[in-house]
């Protein structure tokens, strides 16, 4: 009897686990605050949490397991070369700090004005992009006189 309630008096003082990382914009290098980062196990969201203005997360007494990464940001996305960081892990009992590293690509955005040839803005224009990997349409943004458009989300 004594034995057992030593072994279980151990098995309850591990240390529990941390996962902390940082996210960071791929073509610059430069920290992403306010993305979402969660760890997934058996299919449901178990820890949820924000990277600060420094692109840093933090979560302390993880449960031992398996956890599948995931990172989102409005006008960003994991590009394939970065995907490895939503590889599953495991984070055994006692096991420490599990540090993980994620590059988010910005996408794309046009903005500009489509003029005549005397330089007056075109009401109602559509522009068209297209190339190997995307192909968008867009209308005018409506302000005042510019007749200005945007064109989020483009993957390049």
């Amino acid at each position: 009897m004594k034995l057992l309630l030593a072994t279980v008096g151990i098995v309850l003082s591990l240390p529990a686990a941390v996962i902390e990382g940082t996210v960071v914009n791929s073509t610059t290098g430069t920290p992403v605050g306010g993305v979402v980062v969660s760890f997934e196990s058996a299919g449901k969201t178990a820890y949820q949490d924000t990277t600060n203005a420094f692109g840093l997360f933090r979560f302390e007494d993880v449960k031992p397991g398996n956890y599948t990464p995931d990172f989102s940001k409005d006008d960003f996305q994991i590009s394939g070369q970065d995907a490895a960081v939503r590889r599953p892990f495991s984070v055994p009992a006692g096991s420490g700090t599990v540090r993980l590293e994620a590059r988010l690509t910005p996408f794309g955005r046009v903005l500009g004005r489509v003029l005549d040839a005397n330089g007056d803005p075109i009401a109602d224009a559509e522009l068209l992009l297209s190339g190997s990997r995307l192909a968008l349409t867009g209308t005018p943004m409506r302000r005042a006189s510019s007749r200005s458009m945007q064109l989020p989300g483009i993957i390049y």
